[in-house]
């Protein structure tokens, strides 16, 4: 099959999903094109046709495009442009760009990856005559919480299939106005081959907490390292060494919180997710502090990894952990948050039997398209 993913970036490092679903579309004998508003050079990918599709950020320059698209794409797809009524006229001239960038292309199957960028080419079922899902991520639920969902209702017309990652995300969908026969349960799996579960060396000295997470507001890091402090400090004979994988601009506040709270936190940036593997299989328990998510595909890999997860009770956290894998905190509670950790120190920690065989439950295939 001619499969097509559309995304904003290519390759993220902090969006895992898509390009293990690259990968292994391409393992599985399919013809895989990347489109993306921004292309990152990547060695790894080089086998992958890609076409970067952006307006230049000059006025002048943009306008010039969007006028030499409409030019070559007369007369064009009503699908495309819409009705006056549907967009500004802006957004009209922009759709024109994005179709002329692609319109040569041939696909059987088209899958774009977050809500806002499949509502940009919303226009393919009916251009390309193929099959078009749009899978919406956290970002698209709170985007769409600020107009009760008003920007993709021109999607949810069209013949789509809607993804939601979790039963919060369909919520979510439904409360948007999308129709409930064109959304369809996928939960973001995890690779298998990377995130097994292994035998855990426990150091009766030492208590190892791990963090993987964008270095974001949303993230609320500041909460997870005073709960770690706090830790530390009521327990100061036990060693505990504290790692935040992951980066973005909040680096510097953290830093800066981690030393006001006398916490040493190892921040060694972004990770490969081989890297990420080996440091669930290395930690004690897994962290996360958000104040925002959807379905953390990182806490499904903590979970295939055997690894105790304590997290706060947003989006569909509570969904993924449930009691057999982990505990779950009320948000911005650093006390609540700390005391879920402190459950997890030896020797009184139970963190090797917390997690059992159960794993089941959660899925450790790779992400498949339809």
């Amino acid at each position: 099959m001619k499969i097509g993913i559309i995304t904003d970036q290519f390759p993220a490092v902090s969006e895992t999903w898509v390009t293990r679903e690259v990968q292994s579309l391409r393992e599985e004998g399919h013809e895989v094109t990347v489109i993306a508003r921004q292309l990152n050079p990547s060695a790894e990918f080089a086998w992958c046709p890609q076409h970067q599709v952006a307006l230049s950020p000059h006025r002048a320059l943009a306008a010039l495009q969007c006028l030499l698209a409409w030019a070559t794409t007369r007369p064009a797809h009503p699908q495309v442009v819409g009705a006056r009524h549907d967009f500004p006229f802006g957004e009209r001239m922009r759709r024109l760009f994005r179709y002329a960038a692609i319109r040569k292309l041939s696909f059987d199957n088209v899958h774009a990856h977050f809500g806002s960028v499949g509502a940009h080419y919303d226009f393919i079922p009916a251009t390309h005559h193929c099959a078009y899902e749009v899978t919406f991520h956290g970002y698209d639920l709170r985007r769409g919480e600020r107009d009760g969902g008003a920007r993709y209702h021109h999607l949810f017309r069209q013949e789509v299939t809607i993804i939601a990652i979790s039963d919060y995300t369909r919520e979510k969908l439904l409360g948007f106005g999308c129709p409930p026969e064109k959304i369809k349960y996928k939960p973001l799996g995890v690779d298998a081959r990377l995130f097994f579960p292994a035998e855990r060396k426990h150091d009766p000295a030492l208590f190892r907490l791990l963090t993987v997470a964008r270095l974001v507001p949303e993230k609320h890091l500041k909460l997870a390292i005073r709960a770690v402090a706090g830790v530390a400090r009521r327990h100061p004979g036990m060693s505990i060494r504290y790692r935040l994988i992951g980066e973005g601009p909040e680096r510097e506040a953290l830093e800066r919180c981690a030393a006001e709270e006398g916490l040493l936190v190892e921040m060694p940036g972004a990770a490969t997710p081989a890297a990420i593997a080996d440091e669930m299989r290395g930690a004690d328990v897994f962290l996360l502090s958000s104040r925002q998510e959807v379905a953390p595909v990182v806490i499904a890999e903590a979970i295939a990894t055997r690894l105790p997860v304590v997290a706060t009770d947003v989006g569909a956290v509570a969904e993924m952990v449930g009691a057999q894998h982990g505990i779950v905190t009320p948000p911005d509670d650093v006390a609540a948050l700390q005391k879920a950790i402190e459950h997890y120190l030896p020797p009184a920690s139970t963190a090797r039997n917390v997690i059992t065989n159960r794993t089941n439950n959660i899925s450790l295939k790779n992400h498949e398209a339809t």
